[in-house]
């Protein structure tokens, strides 16, 4: 292989180089929108889940307390 080829080669080469950096570039840029935007969306859905479980508690602590004005109202009549 003489010289010239060698450099055409090896330009070649640096040129395919160059081309894979910026579709990888490209390709990370892209991700890390698309996983900044994932993130964000886990905290909303985060916030969202630990409102709804809040949400539960108060719920179930009225209900509890329901069963124990029902349960007390029962024993009342129970006593009549």
């Amino acid at each position: 292989m003489s010289d010239a080829q060698r450099i055409d080669s090896l330009s070649h080469a640096l040129q395919t180089s160059h081309e894979d950096i910026r579709r990888l570039t490209t390709h990370l840029t892209e991700v890390s929108r698309r996983r900044k935007f994932l993130e964000k969306l886990r905290v909303d859905h985060i916030r969202r889940l630990e409102s709804i479980a809040e949400e539960l508690r108060v719920m179930q602590s009225s209900v509890d307390r329901v069963a124990e004005i029902l349960q007390d109202s029962a024993a009342e009549d129970d006593g009549l």
